[in-house]
């Protein structure tokens, strides 16, 4: 299986496109982009945003149809919310989980996952940031970006 991990603020919507978010919906264009990603690949969505805090699988993925993201028949699940869940790195010092932590815990509950890549706009990305395609909150999802994720999710394992 290959599985798109996908934030939303960054990439889906931008600076651009942030007054019309709640009201009006995603960029077109970057959903778009996502879609074509995955007829590409044939990939299942994880969603890895902060929008899956206080959420349901249930409740988040009527809401992202809603705003404009048609392929949300193939979101398959969330991410943990370890965001404040500390531990102690090789040199003892205690910090903070990142995104790249919550998508590690995701992948070993799912051994399945073949192939695997990141859309984000942060590179909070530790253990996986090689599977990171960097969008930019002023632009969101860019076809470029686009096809690196496809090339990511179709490349040899």
């Amino acid at each position: 299986m290959r599985v798109l991990f996908l934030d939303i603020d960054g990439v889906l919507n931008h600076a651009a496109c942030m007054p019309l978010r709640k009201e009006r919906g995603f960029d077109p264009v970057c959903c778009g982009l996502v879609e074509m990603i995955c007829d590409a690949t044939d990939c299942r969505i994880v969603i890895s945003s902060t929008w899956r805090i206080g959420e349901t699988l249930e409740s988040l993925v009527p809401k992202l149809k809603n705003l404009g993201l048609a392929c949300t028949a193939r979101v398959i699940g969330m991410t943990p919310n370890l965001r404040h869940a500390q531990f102690r790195d090789e040199e003892g010092v205690l910090r903070e989980r990142e995104r790249g932590d919550e998508i590690s815990a995701w992948l070993a509950e799912h051994p399945e996952v073949e192939r695997f890549a990141i859309l984000d706009d942060d590179n909070d990305m530790r253990g996986v940031r090689h599977r990171l395609v960097l969008t930019s909150w002023a632009r969101g999802l860019e076809r470029a970006q686009a096809r690196r994720v496809i090339q990511l999710l179709q490349e040899a394992a």
